[in-house]
């Protein structure tokens, strides 16, 4: 079991996901749809997802990531009402890669972590530890990426290892009293305690 500022870390597994779907093929960007037919398109997401245990093999990991593509079709069917993406999604590859071992799994403008009976103030003091230490590895390892504009001009954007998504400004943390997956909810000081969240198992700060 690994630990880090003396708490459990757990290990933390990027899903890679691509796939082709209804959409309208634009020619200044052939890349989109290139080697597919008419009104199709190529999209793709990335997202992490921590386990609460070490040592899982292969099979396991596999397993887990088809039930994360299952989830996210779903949940993409809820939130568009595109009733057809299933239906029309091929999914061309699903791509695990280990990340590292942390305390907290990181999602959109949100992070969680496993509810082991922390109280309120020792997870926003565990949240604050881990943000610190994304902020150092960041100020390590940034580096700048050299790209050129449509007129040849040549700029560098600012990268990060790890994004915070605003994680490192404390009014953005807060939690929510929704009661469903899908429920907009209300606003709650942090971490959230919702009826989703305790089914999981899990407490999240949204930023």
């Amino acid at each position: 079991m690994m630990e880090i500022d003396g708490e459990r870390a757990y290990p933390i597994w990027k899903i890679v996901a691509r796939w082709s779907e209804l959409g309208k093929q634009d020619p200044k960007s052939p890349w989109r749809h290139r080697g597919l037919p008419k009104n199709h398109v190529w999209n793709s997401t990335v997202v992490d997802t921590m386990f609460r245990v070490d040592g899982l093999g292969w099979d396991d990991l596999e397993a887990e990531a088809e039930k994360w593509w299952s989830d996210y079709l779903g949940a993409v069917n809820r939130r568009t009402g595109k009733r057809n993406f299933e239906g029309d999604a091929c999914l061309r590859s699903l791509k695990l890669r280990y990340r590292f071992h942390e305390t907290w799994c990181q999602e959109w403008f949100g992070h969680w972590t496993f509810d082991v009976g922390q109280a309120d103030v020792e997870a926003r003091e565990s949240f604050q530890r881990f943000v610190r230490r994304m902020e150092n590895r960041n100020r390590v390892g940034l580096w700048f990426r050299p790209y050129q504009d449509d007129d040849g001009q040549t700029f560098h954007s600012r990268q990060e290892p790890y994004c915070l998504m605003g994680a490192e400004e404390r009014y953005r943390w807060h939690g929510n009293d929704a009661a469903t997956r899908d429920d907009r909810g209300e606003s709650t000081e942090p971490p959230c305690r919702c009826l989703y969240c305790r089914q999981q198992g899990v407490l999240r700060i949204s930023h």
